[in-house]
């Protein structure tokens, strides 16, 4: 261990994972990754340092919050400014940063998004997502996806189903769950049209629509006929692509048909973690106008509500429409990490394993992360069986690390095949 190390960790390695065993919560020590825990002390744009002093290139970005880097030093200089000046009081009275920020947020956005509630975290923001469009419908029944995740706050697990993430305790009452649209897993397929630029062959038989697209849609169609209130229809929540449940992209056209029976059913589409496919593409050359490239066209299509992430920091935005000027409230989350040479990494890996439905047993998968990790590299994994690996990088990251990552990557998997 380095001398520098030594003086910010304070204890050894196996004092901390001791500390964490005893005053922690229990779920903590069960998620760790990695056979022997990896000790972090220093963290620094697109690098991470354990407490040995080995930098890593970190390419999950915190589980996909840490949008902009690690310790970004204009993001540290702005904390460090309102650090000596205020850190908290209360919405009653007025302070001018948070005013200054709404507006110039605002000023960004089309049309009449001009209202902000600011919150600490996505889960809060959709916990609001629903308050909102309950009492803004005057519905109560919300229905969402199998296999999605939208936080574990007790108001959002509700939401949530992925199994892994479920206690043995009642959901809240008022939340019924369509079938997942899945096009590799899904009982109606679809993977050969999946919703997504990275599809090496999209080439199919289904004629102008996909026909697990419309199946799928079909299959909402009925829950929303048996399962909820004739009345009225709260809202539909849905990521756009599917995170935590091992990044699932639904068939082309499926969210559009999914639209059109939320609209008629007089309920609100919450879109959580809105991802734009041209606009992501447009972003990785264009950093900076991504929001904005984002909201227009998906605002014209779709009545949306849903929160957004503040570069790693607690920080969650509602977007609201000034109720003076239209009807309806509207709201976006938006993930600003797709890359496309993050793209190319999916179809070279993963395409050509797409000839089996069974998961990668889990040894294997984690067997693989051990071996990036030794060889400087971070990712994650996801999927109801932990077997889909998450490549999640900040958007700092340059092409030479896209190619040690892709590199590391591909020799990581032919040495756990090699031990077949």
């Amino acid at each position: 261990m380095s001398e520098a190390a030594a003086v910010r960790l304070g204890k050894s390695h196996a004092e901390i994972v001791a500390l964490r065993q005893r005053h922690l919560n229990p779920s903590l020590s069960s998620n760790l990754l990695y056979k022997e825990p990896l000790l972090l002390t220093q963290g620094y744009m697109q690098w991470l340092w354990d407490h040995t002093g080995k930098r890593y290139l970190d390419m999950l970005a915190g589980i996909v919050t840490v949008s902009v880097g690690h310790c970004h030093p204009k993001v540290v200089a702005a904390a460090e400014d309102q650090l000596k000046r205020l850190w908290h009081t209360s919405n009653v009275y007025l302070y001018p940063t948070v005013h200054e920020f709404a507006e110039k947020l605002t000023a960004k956005l089309p049309g009449d998004l001009k209202v902000c509630y600011f919150t600490n975290s996505g889960s809060e923001a959709n916990d609001l997502a629903m308050m909102m469009a309950r009492l803004y419908t005057g519905a109560f029944d919300i229905v969402a996806l199998r296999n999605a995740y939208h936080g574990m706050s007790p108001y959002c697990a509700s939401l949530c189903a992925v199994g892994n993430y479920k206690h043995h305790i009642p959901s809240s009452f008022g939340i019924f769950h369509a079938m997942n649209p899945d096009p590799y897993r899904g009982v109606w397929g679809g993977s050969k049209c999946r919703d997504s630029p990275v599809q090496a062959d999209r080439n199919c038989a289904c004629g102008p629509e996909c026909e697990a697209a419309s199946r799928y849609a079909d299959q909402l169609s009925e829950v929303l006929q048996q399962c909820v209130s004739k009345k009225r229809l709260a809202a539909f929540f849905a990521e756009s692509i599917q995170g935590v449940g091992g990044t699932v992209q639904y068939p082309k056209g499926y969210l559009k048909k999914v639209h059109k029976l939320v609209k008629d059913k007089g309920g609100l589409f919450v879109s959580d973690e809105v991802l734009d496919e041209e606009g992501c593409m447009e972003n990785s050359n264009v950093t900076g106008t991504r929001l904005l490239q984002a909201l227009a066209p998906l605002r014209e299509e779709f009545s949306l509500v849903g929160d957004v992430r503040g570069k790693g920091l607690m920080l969650g935005v509602e977007l609201v429409e000034n109720k003076a000027s239209a009807p309806r409230a509207h709201a976006l989350h938006l993930r600003q990490f797709i890359w496309p040479q993050m793209s190319v990494l999916h179809i070279v890996l993963f395409c050509p394993l797409q000839e089996s439905k069974a998961p990668l047993p889990a040894v294997k998968v984690n067997a693989i992360l051990e071996h990036c990790r030794e060889m400087g590299l971070l990712i994650g994994k996801g999927g109801q069986y932990g077997h889909v690996l998450r490549l999640k990088p900040p958007m700092c990251i340059t092409e030479a690390d896209v190619d040690f990552a892709a590199a590391v990557l591909k020799r990581a998997i032919a040495q756990v095949a090699s031990q077949q």
